[in-house]
């Protein structure tokens, strides 16, 4: 469907923004307008994330992963990214 193919672009593009968290919510926002999608930024620090070390990726997040011990041991490692 042409319409992924460019929010998909449109996405890659914001992603490599160096911005403020409040900018890059504000593209992610015009985007939904945009495209329709249903993205949800979170902040960065998420929660139960603040521990002082490498996030889950937004594909942990999407996948349902955040929480997987064998994941987050991935991530550590640096192979838990995209």
């Amino acid at each position: 469907m042409p319409g992924n193919v460019d929010l998909r672009t449109a996405l890659d593009k914001a992603a490599k923004l160096e911005v403020s968290h409040e900018y890059y919510v504000e593209e992610i926002e015009q985007l939904r307008f945009e495209f329709g999608h249903k993205i949800t930024v979170l902040p960065h620090d998420y929660g139960p994330y603040k521990r002082n070390e490498p996030e889950p990726t937004c594909y942990g997040f999407a996948f349902g992963l955040a929480n997987d011990p064998r994941y987050l041991q991935l991530v550590k490692a640096g192979r838990g990214g995209h």
